[in-house]
């Protein structure tokens, strides 16, 4: 039996868990575009504020609990397409390499992807979203030689980013 998860954070890891727990002898591949899998995406904005000391502090399992359980994790490669009727997976990792992946079972655990503004200049250096953690690294980064920032959306985590920028002493919204 193969299995293969498409999604490696919260419902991606379940899913594996409980297909070794179903069968174990099942060769269960899981898929990830991300350089790591598992990890708080909550706690992002904890990372930029200081409050948590590094993006790596975020990891939920050392590279060891998948081996441990017998997953086959292939990170930063992104699953390009799924062909039903001969039950595979073309992916292709980081370097350009493609493969296909045969499956008996196929998860997709995805998760959401944030929505683009639709507020003009949105698509321009220095707009972030924030879901990944390169997305974090990508915002610390700017962090570093910016004086202001302007936050656009109060959910949890556009709160709990606010606040970690103020935290970092940026300036709230400034239109110049």
């Amino acid at each position: 039996m193969k299995i293969i998860v498409i999604g490696a954070n919260a419902a991606g890891l379940d899913a594996a868990v409980a297909a070794r727990k179903t069968n174990r002898v099942a060769e269960i591949t899981v898929i990830t575009e991300e350089s790591v899998a598992t990890y708080s995406r909550c706690g992002l904005p904890f990372v930029l504020s200081g409050k948590i000391s590094s993006f790596e502090k975020l990891n939920v399992y050392p590279a060891s609990t998948y081996r441990i359980m017998k997953l086959n994790l292939l990170t930063e490669t992104k699953a390009t397409h799924i062909n039903v009727d001969d039950r595979n997976v073309e992916a292709e990792s980081k370097d350009g390499k493609s493969k296909i992946l045969e499956y008996d079972g196929l998860v997709i655990a995805t998760g959401a992807i944030p929505k683009k503004s639709p507020i003009e200049g949105s698509d321009k250096d220095g707009v972030f979203t924030l879901h990944t953690l390169r997305d974090g690294m990508e915002i610390a980064k700017a962090m570093k030689h910016s004086r202001s920032a302007c936050v656009i959306g109060a959910g949890y985590i556009g709160l709990e980013i606010a606040e970690a920028l103020i935290e970092k002493g940026l300036d709230k919204c400034r239109w110049e």
